[in-house]
């Protein structure tokens, strides 16, 4: 596979956000409880961005409210049990 790997820092603001995201072309952000509502507001401006995969907090749920319509909004748990569960056949 051959994903890019990007780094943007949670201290920039919601343009420079929106900026790097675009310019990279992802379409899928990893992110932590915390910074999940940054995206409600970000995602009007990163049209390719169509999943967020968020680190989960134990005590906390989340709200998935408010996001643009046809976005996934996974947990990193459920991203591991699906990998964990898919079948790729064999490697050589």
């Amino acid at each position: 596979y051959q994903f890019p790997v990007v780094t943007i820092y949670a201290t920039l603001g919601d343009e420079a956000i929106a900026h790097g995201i675009n310019e990279t072309e992802v379409s899928t952000v990893i992110t932590t409880h915390d910074l999940l509502p940054k995206f409600k507001k970000i995602l009007a401006k990163t049209p390719k961005v169509d999943t967020i995969i968020y680190m989960e907090d134990q005590l906390q749920t989340i709200d998935r409210e408010g996001y643009k319509p046809g976005i996934r909004i996974v947990g990193y748990k459920e991203v591991i049990q699906k990998g964990i569960n898919a079948s790729f056949g064999k490697f050589s």
